[in-house]
């Protein structure tokens, strides 16, 4: 018999495997590194939503391990990935309304898991899974401007109209604008990250995501929001909340810092959709709707890079790797701001200079 079938019930049991040995890191990434938390949790999340596929979509996935095969038999093949892939894509796209970036994730971990298969289990599976088709979004977001960072650091007009937990809100994301560290790391700083060289205040740790190192030179405002929260029974140099809260004041900030909405749109299968807040009113986002806990980061890489801070010690200073094409997402971001305070100033000289006396 040229092709062997594992049902669904081996393909499960196949895919646990895969999750558990991700988890306890007997699986490592091509570098050698164990594999993240973070990884293992979207292969969790894959498996469930295969699971609901399976269900809803009365589609059941199996495995074919093939040896010999024949004309007929690759017929049989290519019947069966073509009827799961167009099957998948329904399941998402058509039943779920997913977008192209959650999308693309479910589908890249299900790669992942086939290349597991073929490689480091060494089932003759073939290369029918190269298949799969990731595709590829780039989320738009928002990133606050140095003014408007410096306005939350110093306008004391402004911080009286806050709440109490509003006013703990931005000196958190004041102080993540400013260092630009991952939520998952700026929210668990505790007290001997902080380190005094010649009386100068730095940040020293090891990033959870990348494990890369991190040193961060501290601004005097940054210094002051941390010993507003100093005390001898507190861990955490940062008032200790959980992300969603963060995130719940981070958007009634943004709405009084900035009154203008903003169009949002999303892809899905590679088309551009408008996608609104209030659907059957037509109602667009609002500047605070679109800030979440990440914004934090992105402001502060783009910050230093829109203010002529080298490539090279920006990358260093997030902890990024050489040639990440995250990074230069905000390379590109950085850019086009430029390019419109030059075509303002163009503007301007332009203006001046057709002037009549």
């Amino acid at each position: 018999m040229a092709i062997t079938t594992i049902d669904s019930a081996g393909f499960e049991k196949l895919f646990r495997q895969f999750i558990r040995e991700s988890f306890n890191g007997k699986r490592t990434s091509a570098s050698g590194k164990r594999i993240s938390d973070a990884t293992a949790n979207n292969y969790t999340n894959t498996f469930r939503i295969l699971l609901r596929f399976q269900r809803e979509r009365n589609f059941q996935l199996c495995l074919h391990l093939v040896h010999r095969v024949n004309q007929k038999d690759i017929k049989t093949l290519n019947v069966y990935w073509r009827n799961f892939m167009r099957e998948l894509h329904l399941f998402l796209y058509h039943d779920n309304g997913y977008y192209d970036n959650y999308a693309g994730s479910i589908l890249k971990c299900l790669k992942v898991f086939y290349n597991y298969l073929l490689k480091e289990k060494g089932m003759p599976i073939g290369q029918f899974h190269k298949r799969i088709f990731v595709p590829k979004e780039e989320v738009e977001f928002v990133v606050l401007s140095p003014e408007e960072v410096s306005f939350l650091t110093s306008d004391k007009k402004f911080e009286s109209t806050l709440t109490d937990a509003e006013k703990i809100a931005k000196d958190i994301f004041v102080f993540g604008c400013t260092v630009g560290l991952r939520v998952s790391d700026l929210l668990n700083l505790r007290k001997h990250h902080l380190k005094m060289e010649s009386n100068i205040p730095f940040l020293v740790l090891r990033t959870r995501k990348t494990d890369t190192a991190i040193r961060i030179q501290l601004p005097g405002y940054a210094l002051e929001i941390l010993k507003k929260y100093r005390s001898t029974e507190r861990l955490y140099l940062l008032p200790h909340f959980s992300n969603s809260w963060l995130n719940k004041k981070l958007k009634l900030l943004g709405n009084r810092l900035n009154s203008k909405t903003y169009i949002k749109t999303r892809h899905q299968r590679g088309k551009v959709v408008v996608v609104y807040k209030d659907g059957i009113r037509g109602k667009h986002f609002t500047f605070g709707d679109m800030i979440t806990s990440h914004t934090m980061r992105r402001t502060g890489i783009t910050n230093l890079l829109r203010l002529g801070v080298p490539e090279q010690i920006v990358r260093k200073f997030s902890g990024h790797s050489p040639g990440t094409k995250e990074f230069y997402r905000y390379v590109s971001i950085a850019e086009s701001y430029m390019n419109s305070e030059l075509q303002k100033a163009f503007e301007q000289i332009a203006a001046k200079t057709t002037k009549k006396p």
